[in-house]
């Protein structure tokens, strides 16, 4: 039901109301997801005895529907990008790749750690086949690549938009730091769905590290007590050509000295 407010395809349920909301069917709002979403959604089951609300597309977990939101921002973000290039750091089981690869995005990157990569090379290559993903070492082109976050600290590739969902602030402050560094120097817009219990947070770091910076914010709708940021990085101003200049000369006569 949440899913189907957020995306406009229900009516905000009003509480003040004398009369109790009636909710819509659970395949109405599918089939009303499938239009705001572009595709026909599915509930892929790979593993035995999945919980979750039983549906005529498989069961609906509840990381599911998380997954299927967080697609659904992702797309708006990028909206004016068809050829996109999208990095999710810290994956779980790559729901969220799924979605987006169905929902047209063509180039995926995955930064997790080797065991996590397992589980989402297993469920992604069950569910889209093995050719729609590389793994580290490999060369073949795929639209989901699997990395480690080695591939990604001290890289140079530039994303339209990093995102991470409910991850960020559970790895140790110094790892923290060199992810949001990096996210910072190498994409224009970064979505992140975390909340605020530990001693450091996202809106924290995007203080500290560009505090000139606005990060738009509000409560997820998805789940209490969560966050949802979008930072848009600020682009670096050019010098203008004389005061490069000056600057080249003043260090070769600093230097000569």
């Amino acid at each position: 039901m949440r899913l189907g407010e957020a995306t406009g395809v229900s009516r905000l349920e009003y509480p003040e109301a004398p009369q109790r909301t009636t909710f819509e069917p659970v395949e109405t709002i599918l089939k009303g997801l499938d239009e705001v979403m572009g595709f026909r959604i599915d509930f892929p089951n790979p593993f035995p005895n999945e919980y979750g609300l039983h549906t005529s597309r498989g069961v609906a977990s509840y990381r599911a529907i998380q997954a299927l939101y967080q697609a659904y921002r992702t797309k708006l973000l990028l909206a004016d990008r068809p050829n996109a290039k999208v990095l999710e750091i810290g994956a779980g089981l790559a729901r969220s790749a799924y979605y987006c690869v169905r929902a047209g995005i063509k180039d995926y990157t995955i930064i997790d750690v080797p065991f996590s990569n397992t589980s989402q090379a297993f469920y992604l290559g069950k569910i889209l086949g093995e050719n729609q993903i590389t793994l580290k070492g490999e060369k073949r082109a795929a639209p989901i690549k699997i990395l480690t976050p080695s591939d990604f600290i001290g890289g140079d590739e530039h994303y339209d938009l990093i995102v991470n969902f409910d991850s960020m602030i559970e790895i140790d402050a110094e790892t923290q730091r060199s992810y949001m560094a990096e996210i910072i120097a190498r994409t224009d817009i970064f979505l992140s769905v975390n909340h605020e219990h530990h001693a450091t947070s996202v809106h924290g770091w995007i203080a500290d590290l560009l505090p000139k910076a606005r990060a738009s914010r509000h409560p997820y709708w998805m789940r209490n007590g969560y966050v949802e940021e979008v930072l848009v990085v600020p682009k670096a101003k050019p010098e203008p050509a004389p005061i490069t200049l000056i600057k080249r000369l003043r260090r070769r006569v600093m230097g000569a000295g």
